[in-house]
């Protein structure tokens, strides 16, 4: 039953796939559907349609038909252009369809953009041009000067297809929102942190110690990675920590000491979603986190009362720190902008760390966290 099962799926998701990759091709009087056509790269796609048939293959010149589609995400539009001051018709592939639609054009010694507003006319969008080296954003600006809502983002795009097209989607929808850019800057806060888990550490006595929070600054760098097109990004850190902790606690006339020393170089890593709200962006985010207590120790002490006298007692050998912890992390704040690329933020933040075995005791921690981007 299980092989069957197991056959079914696969026979399944290969139709599935056979099916949902099957392209088109029209001319001015015809379109065919449902025909396989070879995807070979930006350069070869640019230069000829291939249609695989069995054994067969058909090729098509920009000359000989308008367009093709190797899958719904991939449409190659057919159109003349000028390369090295020759008219030329080439395929261009459409990475986005609207009012302005973006075309994209690779050969062997370049790639380059291509804008249509009216889809007559092509203005070109080269890297570089005028001595400038980032001649396209004198372009896009002259291309977007009706919509000043994406006139600072015109700043932070890279000559590349997510930034561009990200752009000039914006453009369409006049969308005044923060541009996602990678970021990067520095960090620091106040921790408060506490001792936690006893009840899965040996010795047993642990678990009766009245455990307090104790604060601490913290400062470290940070990176954002936004994911684009969406509003997520992956956003890392890495900051130095350090506590000293002093828990007492009483069990049938025994009393118990702890004093410890940590010092940690924190790593979360965590995914984060910000709400576009103009200049004043608020996120949350969350995910895991990995510290490294680079130097840790701690003394416990036993007391008790025996004939009047007080007796006192170090208990070697028991240490309830391990050299890494890890856990999760989450939180939420706001991000709020300087200008085009710099930003402040705050956030509070809670995390939660385990020791990396039953016997080592792990950490609550509430932080208040702020920081710029450069």
């Amino acid at each position: 039953m299980y092989k069957i099962l197991l056959t079914t799926f696969f026979i399944f998701l290969f139709l599935f796939n056979s099916f949902s990759q099957k392209g088109y091709y029209a001319n001015d009087t015809l379109k065919a559907v449902g025909v396989d056509i070879a995807d070979r790269g930006s350069i070869l796609n640019s230069k000829i349609c291939q249609i695989k048939n069995k054994d067969t293959i058909t090729e098509f010149s920009p000359y000989e038909i308008i367009e093709y589609g190797i899958s719904e995400d991939l449409i190659y539009v057919a159109k003349d252009i000028f390369i090295n001051d020759t008219l030329k018709r080439v395929f261009l592939e459409v990475l986005l369809k609207g009012k302005t639609t973006l075309y994209y054009y690779r050969n062997e010694n370049y790639g380059t953009f291509y804008i249509s507003k009216d889809s007559v006319t092509l203005i070109e969008i080269p890297e570089k041009g005028n001595n400038e080296k980032q001649y396209y954003k004198s372009v896009l600006r002259d291309i977007t000067s009706d919509c000043m809502e994406v006139s600072e983002a015109i700043n932070l795009v890279k000559y590349n297809r997510k930034t561009v097209t990200e752009l000039i989607n914006r453009y369409n929808n006049c969308e005044d929102k923060p541009f996602p850019f990678f970021k990067f800057g520095v960090l620091g806060g106040y921790e408060f942190s506490r001792l936690a888990n006893p009840s899965q550490v040996t010795p047993f006595f642990l678990e009766y110690l009245d455990y307090q929070s104790n604060g601490f600054f913290t400062f470290g760098l940070f990176a954002d990675i936004p994911i684009l097109p969406t509003n997520f990004s992956v956003h890392f850190e890495l900051y130095h920590s350090s506590h000293k902790f002093s828990e007492t606690g009483t069990k049938n006339n025994e009393y118990y000491d702890l004093t410890a020393n940590q010092n940690a170089i924190k790593m979360p890593v965590l995914l984060r979603y910000s709400f576009n709200k103009g200049k004043t962006i608020p996120y949350i985010n969350a995910g895991g986190i990995i510290a490294y207590n680079y130097k840790h120790q701690n003394t416990i002490y036993l007391s008790s009362i025996k004939n009047d006298n007080v007796e006192v007692e170090v208990l070697n050998g028991i240490s309830v720190f391990s050299g890494f912890q890890y856990g999760f992390s989450g939180g939420g704040g706001i991000e709020r902008k300087i200008n085009y690329r710099n930003a402040l933020f705050l956030e509070l933040r809670f995390n939660k760390l385990f020791g990396q075995s039953k016997n080592t005791l792990g950490n609550n921690e509430l932080q208040l966290i702020t920081g710029i981007n450069f």
